[in-house]
């Protein structure tokens, strides 16, 4: 498959969530808090959606979602309905953007997923979570960006967060084994790259941590199934804790779509997300 088509296809499926997400924008659930800052750049910004205003002393189970996009495009606010499923659970739901290529290149958008994790600890009051009690997911490279978090504990050991509140990894469509430097149109995000191993969350097993939950489609074209088949049986051998679920006919998309009430007959990845993290 040529560069060019591959990144068409990226495309049309970034358009496909655009136009699956607006017809649920009316849909409302619990409390949401729009925009808000955990860091300097415009791109450092998160909606928090609450299953009910936090009250004095509550404290919920968390969830922060990493959008995907092939760490070049993709917006926390095409995911909402991704942020509305996570409240209807009973979970307080976090959508995290973080910076892009060309802007910056690999690591610094896992950086900002430490920041992100460092910042909602620092006011899990305001917002009734509970600060050690926190899961990670990503949909693609936000899956990437989410057990590179889990795993790799550089990350949040300088944004001073202590492994232990990461309680579990959800990983939705995930790129965890591959060279990032072996596919042309992705290359220049992990241009400069020393060690490849630095940017394959696989590399990581060792360090076995939180819990994790590899959701992936059978059908999936664009980061092929055994990379989550592959990821689990490493993790498990490590000593970790790994579920991995492959939907038989679902394609990349399908993992994120699946959380829109519309959608969600078709594969239980709602439900098998709701019964990874547990009561809220």
């Amino acid at each position: 498959m040529s560069a060019q088509l591959t990144m068409r296809r990226r495309v049309l499926a970034f358009l496909v969530v655009t136009a699956v997400t607006i017809p649920g924008a009316a849909v409302r659930a619990g409390d949401a808090r729009f925009t808000i800052p955990y860091g300097p750049d415009l791109s450092h910004r998160v909606d928090i959606f609450m299953p009910s205003p936090p009250k004095p002393g509550q404290r919920r189970a968390a969830v922060i979602y990493f959008h995907g996009g092939g760490w070049t495009i993709g917006s926390r606010v095409l995911d909402h309905y991704i942020g509305r499923a996570l409240s209807e659970m009973g979970y307080v739901g976090m959508l995290a953007d973080y910076r892009l290529f060309p802007f910056v290149r690999f690591p610094a958008f896992v950086h900002d997923g430490a920041r992100a994790v460092a910042w909602l600890r620092s006011n899990a009051a305001r917002y009734g979570v509970a600060p050690d009690r926190i899961y990670l997911m990503g949909h693609s490279a936000g899956a990437h960006i989410a057990m590179l978090l889990a795993l790799d504990p550089r990350y949040l050991h300088k944004a001073g967060v202590p492994m232990h509140a990461v309680r579990g990894a959800i990983g939705l469509a995930g790129p965890y084994t591959a060279n990032p430097r072996s596919n042309l149109v992705f290359r220049p995000v992990f241009a400069g790259l020393a060690n490849p191993q630095e940017a394959r969350p696989i590399s990581f097993v060792g360090n076995t941590g939180p819990r994790l939950l590899l959701l992936h489609g059978g059908a999936d074209l664009l980061v092929p199934p055994r990379q989550a088949r592959e990821m689990g049986r490493r993790y498990r051998e490590a000593g970790g804790e790994a579920r991995i679920r492959v939907y038989p006919g679902a394609n990349h998309m399908d993992m994120v779509l699946a959380f829109s009430q519309s959608e969600r007959w078709r594969y239980s990845v709602f439900n098998d997300v709701r019964k990874f993290v547990g009561a809220p």
